[in-house]
């Protein structure tokens, strides 16, 4: 089996740390989800697998524009598509 999930990052000028997981929510609160709370986002979150520190990004600003860093937290509203394939056995 592979999977990769694909991320637009379209994020503010810093540094971000990157924990990848797979995690499910109650039908009812992932229907809720923007209208909800981050903390009971979090509090509800069924993680299956959590890989902490996966990678570390440091986005630099272009040119002369400043180093504004806007941190980011939570569910991200980013543009992004998930894939997974599964392979059988190699052929005889």
């Amino acid at each position: 089996m592979r999977a990769w999930h694909d991320v637009t990052l379209d994020v503010a000028a810093g540094e971000y740390l990157v924990d990848v997981a797979l995690a499910s929510w109650p039908k009812k609160i992932y229907g809720a989800r923007r209208t909800v709370s981050m903390a009971e986002l979090e509090s509800t979150a069924y993680r299956h697998c959590v890989l902490t520190s996966a990678i570390a990004i440091s986005v630099i600003p272009k040119g002369n524009m400043g180093f504004e860093v806007q941190p980011f937290y939570g569910l991200a509203g980013i543009a992004s598509s998930s894939n997974l394939v599964v392979i059988g056995p190699p052929a005889l």
